[in-house]
């Protein structure tokens, strides 16, 4: 049975990078926190000091574990999370699944999806971050609760190397892309919260947006 788990795993991880376009974790040795330069290249706080890049050569804040993304240097401002009801393709789960709910590393799949289900382009979330763009013209998506609680495992190095390259630290409460299974309800992520750092609120709430983006080498 573990060595069918174990498949099936491989399998979603696989997906994973096909669908989003990301880089695989395995081919990045050292997982960690990285500065990258819009020519995609990854650089340690310390590199970057010692190569004497502008902030204008930075193209976001990478981060690799589990799964890779980029991280948006700044706020985009705060915005309702979305429409109300039941949405097809969008992960979902109610606090008796926490477990589950921080292996929800699909923001950029929450996000199409959702895309789908409203075409009305109001400045919801989700409409907000599929406009931003990248300094490298990458558009941006609302990360999934499990790439929000990675996170939190490196808050005070990612917001160092914001700091570094004059971005905005990671202070505020954030929508994520995870839904809860009330139809009303969506997660978000706040690093002052006490223990997962997430917590469901109304999606006619006003939270903070920062746009993630797939990690491109």
């Amino acid at each position: 049975m573990s060595s069918i788990i174990a498949i099936l795993q491989t399998k979603i991880m696989r997906r994973r990078f096909q669908i989003g376009m990301g880089v695989n974790p395995s081919l990045i040795i050292n997982k960690g926190i990285y500065i990258q330069h819009v020519d995609g290249g990854l650089y340690t706080k310390e590199n970057w000091s010692n190569k004497g890049y502008s902030n204008d050569l930075c193209n976001g804040i990478a981060l690799v574990d589990k799964v890779c993304f980029v991280i948006a240097t700044e706020y985009i401002g705060t915005f309702r999370w979305g429409k109300d009801g039941v949405i097809d393709n969008i992960f979902a789960q109610d606090i008796s699944y926490m477990g589950t709910i921080k292996k929800d590393y699909w923001g950029r799949e929450n996000q199409n999806a959702y895309l789908e289900y409203d075409t009305s382009n109001t400045d919801y979330a989700f409409n907000k971050a599929n406009s931003y763009l990248f300094k490298n013209g990458q558009n941006g998506y609302v990360g999934g609760a499990g790439e929000f609680f990675l996170i939190s495992l490196y808050a005070n190095e990612i917001n160092e190397c914001l700091l570094m390259v004059g971005g905005t630290i990671m202070s505020n409460r954030m929508w994520t892309s995870t839904r809860n299974t009330k139809f009303s309800y969506s997660w978000y992520y706040d690093i002052n919260i006490q223990g997962d750092h997430l917590d469901t609120g109304s999606r006619d709430s006003s939270h903070y947006v920062r746009p993630f983006t797939e990690l491109i080498l």
